[in-house]
């Protein structure tokens, strides 16, 4: 899943911004994931994610992260990708759309 996360924090969710439409928080779209393409021993896979702001308050968002979870219990989590970003603000009634493309060599 991709989560805008705040700058404070480096290595793990705990300041995720939260899912609503209450001031500070983002609506949350689904995790869409590309099929992998594959070429070569190589494999590219677009993952992206929409957030809306539905809080009538302006929110930055100046980092991103990419959270993978455990398939055997779904409790524990890791980060896979973590990007500090130029500060985006995301205007009331505005959407930010995240992407990352996934580049894998065996």
């Amino acid at each position: 899943m991709l989560f805008p996360i705040h700058a404070e924090l480096r290595f793990k969710l705990e300041a995720q911004i939260a899912h609503g439409i209450k001031a500070g928080q983002l609506y949350h779209y689904s995790t869409l994931m590309d099929n992998p393409v594959v070429s070569g021993n190589t494999a590219k896979q677009k993952i992206s994610r929409e957030f809306w702001n539905n809080s009538g308050d302006d929110i930055v968002i100046m980092e991103m992260g990419l959270v993978g979870k455990r398939s055997e219990d779904r409790l524990s989590s890791f980060m896979i990708v973590h990007d500090v970003i130029a500060p985006v603000t995301v205007p009331p009634g505005g959407r930010l759309d995240a992407s990352i493309i996934m580049n894998t060599v065996g």
